[in-house]
């Protein structure tokens, strides 16, 4: 009695488990007659393989459970690494911004003071070459005293001119560096998403197997076969055994990212 209880609740709690999910296709739901049909099996079975099969149909939503729980557990670190990409990518855009800002409107505000002063002194020298042409000796003296009274206000304008060209070329270098720096750490997650989507493959692998297993499992339960209904869960609990330790390793790969994130962060 005890053990045909055991056995109902167990049921009761592989029809809330088993449910589609990214490791077990469609085909790996259990119905309430499915379920049925197994106790049906297994009560019909010698008590050896009986305890085997309801052992390992224990084992199997175990192991559902834990994989669904690391599941979880990657998505939402991997929700933290996507949300800590999209903040980094912000404050790459942040780095030396006011500065290079500040700057550039200097240099901007700096040539329009300074461009009557270059326009009269290239107009100056344009007249003096007018002059030359014409050989007046006498406006090319007038206009060569004007234009050497200007030169020295020239080279001191584009003299402030190119400072402030330098300061700015200065901090963009500078920027350029850093964005450098820090792309290079991220770069380092690169090889490690290559790993999950490899990883990820594997389970993909995985589920395309365990979709005639379930197949071949509904199918023993239905026609009373023991012996097959046990190998088949065998088989499944084997599978997602190696889908648990794929979502850990998914899990872990999505910590190192973090670490990754962490480490690039810290260059702001």
């Amino acid at each position: 009695m005890n053990r045909l209880i055991k056995t109902v609740i167990l049921c009761a709690v592989m029809l809330a488990f088993v449910i589609p999910h990214s490791v077990m296709a469609a085909s790996g739901q259990l119905t309430a007659t499915d379920l049925s049909a197994f106790e049906k099996t297994a009560s019909a079975a010698e008590k050896p393989i009986s305890d085997k099969m309801r052992a390992l149909l224990h084992d199997l939503v175990l192991l559902q459970e834990e994989e669904r729980d690391w599941e979880a557990k990657f998505k939402a670190v991997r929700y933290r690494n996507e949300e800590s990409f999209i903040e980094i990518r912000k404050l790459i855009k942040l780095i030396e911004a006011e500065k290079l800002n500040k700057l550039e409107n200097q240099v901007k505000q700096t040539r329009e003071r300074y461009q009557p002063l270059f326009q009269a002194y290239s107009t100056l020298n344009q007249q003096i070459s007018a002059a030359r042409r014409l050989k007046n000796k006498e406006l090319i003296l007038v206009l060569r005293s004007q234009a050497d009274v200007m030169k020295a206000a020239v080279q001191l304008a584009r003299q402030d001119v190119r400072s402030k060209e330098a300061a700015l070329r200065a901090v963009k270098a500078a920027k350029a560096a850093k964005v450098k720096k820090i792309r290079g750490i991220l770069g380092e997650t690169e090889t490690i998403q290559v790993q999950i989507k490899e990883t990820k493959n594997s389970i993909s692998m995985l589920n395309k197997q365990a979709s005639p297993i379930w197949s071949n499992f509904k199918l023993a339960v239905r026609q009373n076969n023991a012996r097959s209904t046990s190998d088949s869960l065998s088989a499944l609990v084997s599978i997602i055994r190696r889908t648990v330790n794929y979502t850990k390793d998914i899990h872990a790969l999505e910590q190192k990212i973090s670490g990754i994130l962490v480490k690039a962060k810290e260059q702001f």
